[in-house]
């Protein structure tokens, strides 16, 4: 069993252990730094997230959880909150495995930790059951975002 984490929400619980390598015929978005919000390497003003470099997260052995998990730290800009009925206002963040099959992607999103001038900020954790290519989506109350990311072991 989890730990609650305060102000956040769980919104998918399933887990498979670690040890499949990722895949390397990953065809991982490309990186587009938004305007006026360079923080943010992906999405538009409406709706961002915060990637490393090639869009590749390296996990290093301190962030695999004691149910063989991923744990990655994400940030969102989401101006127009989430979707209408979700509990922290953020975006509602889904995903799944593309290379080979997996549990879904668990999320526990934060809620708004700043105004960011035209957005507010949203923290994250992203808990994935295995490393792999996995294809990410997130809506907020206005629009949608919908990349791919690579997660390996370091």
């Amino acid at each position: 069993m989890l730990p609650p984490l305060v102000g956040c929400a769980l919104l998918a619980v399933a887990f498979l252990p670690v040890g499949q390598a990722a895949s390397s015929t990953c065809s991982v978005s490309r990186l587009n730094p938004v305007k006026q919000r360079p923080e943010f390497e992906l999405g538009t003003t409406r709706l961002a997230v915060s990637l490393p470099k090639n869009a590749t997260h390296f996990a290093p052995k301190g962030w695999v959880e004691r149910d063989g998990s991923i744990r990655i730290k994400v940030g969102w800009l989401s101006p127009s909150g989430g979707p209408r009925g979700f509990p922290n206002g953020g975006p509602l963040v889904t995903g799944r495995r593309l290379d080979r099959p997996a549990a879904p992607l668990r999320v526990r999103m934060g809620v708004k930790s700043f105004a960011l001038g035209s957005g507010e900020f949203y923290p994250s954790s992203l808990h994935f059951p295995t490393v792999g290519c996995w294809r990410i989506t997130a809506q907020n109350a206005k629009t949608s975002l919908t990349f791919t990311v690579r997660l390996v072991r370091r």
